[in-house]
């Protein structure tokens, strides 16, 4: 198979442009709800009801994203955010304000569950899933660090209109692009049965519990640099160099992903709970760095070693979805997955922000980031475990150099002989 297609490159440009959208989006809404005079507590309502329809609403929409060509799902889903968006500045009053961010986390929440199907498919045409969910986490860590200051920038110089006028047409390009030139196998489309049937279908499929128990995990340390950090940084040494970690790890995803992904595939091969494993191991490690040098320089070696957890774990948690799943139930599958990262995210953040504000505000701090990293070995270990058993951990195991040989210089002859039922693809 490919290292990489055409396809797959179609799908990274619509990842790159509607990702700058949402972070630009994300980066204004807040100051420019202000702006148009509406009170903090009716800006919290309006947030609020952006997460909700934006990633809540995936459960009830992803059963029926599932019987909808993937790619008129993407142009449905990009053309509503975009006209929603583009609208915002137009409109005063609380109810049509309310209305069109309704409107937009509907269309964001079907585009991205319509892209991540697309993702899989293009995955299932080249050498590796790991690379392509790799890069697919590259460009979205690009896009955010580009995003977010060239949209405040614009908006700061008062060109408000501009900005979401802006943001919609991102939206309504990525929709056109995906809606046209993505379209998706007949195999992915159409599931009869009622509308719990995929969710109970997706419950049952062995080692899926235990991929979501895992992924739980993982955005529960995740949740840390967005959680306790800026705490414990408030405290210990200054609220502003938030943002030099942050950069730190934008830069550390962007430059590293990739060789990351390389190197995890080449020791553990595609198995994912293995990569999952190593990602915990690995902020194991970064809270360890935290707890021993608690100065500056060593929270920047912390956010680096923790970049490299990240960079190991997200690829990972869509490698195994895809691997695990019937094509025709991807949109349910990532559904029921942000729950769990949600579910992971939430009590990460909370039980952070509550541990940090107890323990990690006296003296170094370092008993904190003990307990962090005791917490974040326990999960590596079970994760091993768990790993080892059968059927557990699908995927392709790594191949000998002499394997990696025989493969090369058979590709043309058979590509099904070169891949495990459920492996790379």
């Amino acid at each position: 198979m490919p290292a990489f297609t055409k396809r797959a490159s179609l799908v990274v440009a619509h990842y790159g442009a509607f990702s700058l959208a949402y972070f630009g989006l994300m980066a204004v809404l807040v100051l420019a709800l202000g702006e148009q005079g509406l009170p903090p507590g009716l800006i919290a309502v309006c947030m609020t009801v952006l997460t909700v329809s934006s990633k809540v609403a995936k459960i009830p929409l992803a059963v029926v994203l599932d019987r909808v060509p993937a790619n008129w799902s993407i142009l449905s889903g990009c053309i509503l955010a975009g006209a929603s968006i583009a609208a915002l500045p137009h409109v005063s009053g609380a109810g049509l304000i309310i209305a069109l961010i309704t409107c937009a986390g509907l269309g964001i929440s079907v585009n991205g569950l319509a892209s991540k199907q697309v993702a899989a498919d293009a995955s299932d045409g080249i050498k590796s899933r790991g690379t392509m969910f790799s890069i697919l986490n590259v460009i979205t860590n690009l896009a955010s660090a580009i995003a977010a200051p060239i949209a405040l920038l614009l908006l700061h110089a008062g060109d408000r209109v501009l900005v979401f006028i802006l943001l919609g047409a991102l939206y309504a390009a990525s929709g056109l692009l995906g809606g046209f030139l993505l379209r998706v196998s007949s195999k992915q489309v159409t599931r009869p049965g009622s509308w719990w049937s995929a969710y109970r279908d997706i419950i049952a499929t062995p080692g899926i519990t235990t991929l979501l128990m895992v992924n739980a995990f993982g955005w529960f340390f995740y949740a840390q640099l967005f959680g306790a950090l800026p705490i414990f940084i408030g405290h210990h040494i200054d609220a502003a160099a938030l943002g030099v970690l942050i950069a730190v790890n934008a830069v550390t995803i962007v430059v590293l992903q990739v060789p990351v992904s390389h190197a995890l595939r080449r020791i553990f091969g595609e198995r994912p709970l293995r990569w999952m494993a190593a990602a915990l191991a690995l902020f194991a490690m970064a809270f360890c760095v935290a707890a021993l040098v608690p100065t500056f320089p060593g929270l920047i070696a912390m956010v680096f070693v923790f970049s490299l957890a990240e960079a190991s774990f997200v690829p990972s948690v869509d490698v195994g979805l895809v691997d695990r799943i019937s094509p025709t139930l991807r949109a349910s599958g990532y559904a029921v997955m942000s729950v769990a990262t949600a579910i992971g995210e939430s009590i990460g953040s909370s039980a952070g922000i509550l541990t940090v504000s107890a323990i990690g505000t006296d003296g170094t701090g370092w008993g904190f980031w003990v307990l962090l990293a005791c917490a974040a070995v326990a999960a590596a270990l079970i994760t091993a475990v768990l790993s080892r058993r059968r059927g557990a951990d699908f995927g392709t195991p790594a191949a000998s150099p002499t394997a990696e040989r025989v493969a090369t210089a058979n590709v043309g002859a058979d590509d099904n002989n070169l891949h495990s039922a459920g492996g790379t693809s």
